[in-house]
């Protein structure tokens, strides 16, 4: 967390929550646009890589840094088409040197960006328990390739529970 916070880009922290709380692609999130969020009903509509739509309810986080971002652009007199916009107003491309330079600094090594992906996945399976959900976030057109990446954590999430209750209970 602290790499992430202390990089001198200034769109490491805000697309690294945004993909630990969407489940986009380093490419969605970077392509992100400001009509892509839906304030009023807390969702971001964002086409995937095979073109299908997807909406992803906004958490409270995530909703709080975006009010307070277009909050500090209207005050700019600032209008950008996408979060991540180079001066000329073109999406940014890429994250990769200042995303290596937090992973080093935070001693991380075999991390990809597509792993904030797999942790948001992740997280939400072992919470949720709900496939079908996560395979609407993520945008998989096949059932099989949520319950291929994700349908263990909910076996491994309910074994850690028993191991807990067990405790508790013996103890």
């Amino acid at each position: 967390k602290l790499a992430i916070a202390e990089s001198t880009s200034p769109y490491l922290q805000l697309a690294v929550i945004i993909s630990l709380d969407t489940g986009l692609r380093r490419d969605g999130v970077l392509s992100l646009r400001w009509d892509e969020i839906n304030f009023p009903q807390g969702l971001i509509v964002k086409k995937t890589k095979g073109g299908k739509v997807v909406k992803i309810p906004i958490t409270h986080r995530l909703r709080e840094i975006l009010v307070s971002l277009r909050k500090r652009h209207a005050s700019q007199k600032v209008h950008p088409i996408y979060l991540f916009s180079t001066p000329t107003g073109k999406p940014v491309q890429d994250l990769k040197q200042s995303f290596r330079t937090a992973l080093r600094r935070a001693r991380i090594t075999n991390c990809r960006w597509h792993d904030l992906r797999r942790t948001f996945g992740s997280h939400f399976i072992m919470a949720t328990k709900n496939l079908p959900a996560l395979q609407q976030l993520l945008g998989h057109s096949d059932y099989n390739t949520t319950k291929k990446h994700y349908a263990h954590l909910i076996d491994e999430h309910l074994i850690n529970a028993m191991e807990q209750y067990e405790k508790g209970v013996s103890g």
